[in-house]
């Protein structure tokens, strides 16, 4: 079992322009995560330039199919952490990983989360590790170039707000710009302004009650 704890307050800013110059700011951070009982300090990467909450998330999906856990968070700003076990995150290695992504809308920023630990149960985010270049390269690349048209948000919000996807497929002739490949709606922004992660939160209805 994993949780993360809390979010420790120290943070440094980064960049990756590796792949095609694409570049994506991020912030970096060592937080406490509670690991069969054993609490130590793993890497978390906040990606911090991108308006949709769920992109690292949705990153994943695409790329590896649903997820194998989920988890809440005692992190109050996080949403539900999505767990993928075992993924071959960097061609050309036979390292598997696990993969912890999560995000938030809250408070007008939005922030796309991930940890990573590799076969060992390593961080595969600190600054010595072989393996920090690629993984940040390959979330960088990915989320500049993510598909719009992803069933993510359909297997998400059936899983975790079915009344919320519910309502989103009964009014998607008027409120959606995106769909998947079943017709569903992939991205819903009827009220302006709206983050992805408006759809998992409050104000959802508070929008539809007004």
């Amino acid at each position: 079992m994993i949780f993360i704890t809390s979010c420790a307050p120290t943070s440094q800013i980064g960049s990756s322009d590796k792949d095609k110059n694409i570049k994506t700011k991020f912030t970096e951070k060592q937080i406490p995560v509670l690991t069969n009982n054993v609490k130590e300090n793993f890497t978390q990467i906040n990606f911090n330039n991108h308006s949709n909450s769920f992109i690292t998330r949705q990153v994943m999906f695409d790329n590896f199919n649903r997820w194998n856990e989920a988890q809440v968070t005692e992190d109050a700003e996080l949403e539900e952490l999505l767990i993928w076990k075992n993924v071959a995150l960097i061609d050309g290695i036979n390292e598997k990983f696990t993969v912890i992504a999560s995000g938030t809308g809250k408070n007008k920023a939005v922030v796309n989360t991930i940890l990573v630990y590799d076969e060992k149960g390593k961080d595969a985010l600190l600054d010595d590790s072989i393996y920090k270049n690629d993984i940040i390269n390959f979330f960088t690349k990915e989320i500049a170039t993510a598909n719009k048209e992803s069933d993510f948000y359909e297997s998400y919000l059936t899983a975790y707000y079915p009344e919320t996807w519910d309502y989103l497929v009964e009014n998607q002739t008027n409120s959606v710009k995106y769909k998947n490949s079943n017709g569903h709606p992939t991205r819903y922004n009827r009220c302006q302004g709206a983050s992805y992660s408006f759809l998992s939160s409050n104000r959802f209805n508070n929008c539809y009650n007004n």
